[in-house]
């Protein structure tokens, strides 16, 4: 007779990617500069925030640099960082990328498999819109980008691995 272990018994789903201190810092900072909260210009002094946040300068400090990256905070030749300035030619270029997301989303959708877990998304969107559910609605919206990604990046070419002659 064969042993029964527990994994037999209990099926327990692996446990979720928790986010990093340096992940919670940047979506606490985020949050109020994309609501409006800070407002363009606005200093983020890295010691005060690590003072208010409860944490030590270091993850502000990486946390600022990933906002940076995705364009929310403007970072000096001093190291000042403030919440940065919308403007005129980054609402044009968001234009731009939307217009050319089509070829990428249909290549998501290309199987019947993902268009149907697609559909299912949208359901669980409209859900926590119904439900007046904006961290939920949020949360699905992320979700269903990392989704994407994961399901095409894999087999797309590196803009790094292709030679400029096979872009054309």
């Amino acid at each position: 007779m064969e042993a029964v272990t527990s994994t037999d018994v209990l099926a327990i789903p692996p446990l979720e990617e928790r986010e990093s201190i340096e992940q919670r810092v940047a979506r606490t900072l985020r949050e109020p500069i994309v609501a409006g909260q800070l407002r363009a210009g606005t200093p983020l002094v890295q010691r005060e925030l690590a003072q208010r946040l409860g944490v030590s300068p270091t993850p502000v400090r990486a946390s600022l640099l990933q906002l940076e990256r995705e364009g929310f905070v403007a970072i000096g030749s001093t190291g000042r960082a403030v919440a940065s300035l919308l403007t005129r030619e980054d609402f044009e270029e968001i234009e731009r990328l939307f217009r050319r997301s089509e070829r990428y989303n249909r290549l998501v959708l290309s199987t019947p498999e993902r268009f149907r877990e697609s559909v299912g998304r949208y359901r669980e969107f409209l859900s926590a819109c119904e439900a007046s559910d904006g961290a939920g609605a949020e949360r699905v919206i992320h979700d269903s980008r990392r989704w994407a990604v994961d399901r095409v990046a894999g087999n797309l070419p590196s803009e790094l691995e292709v030679e400029p002659e096979e872009r054309i």
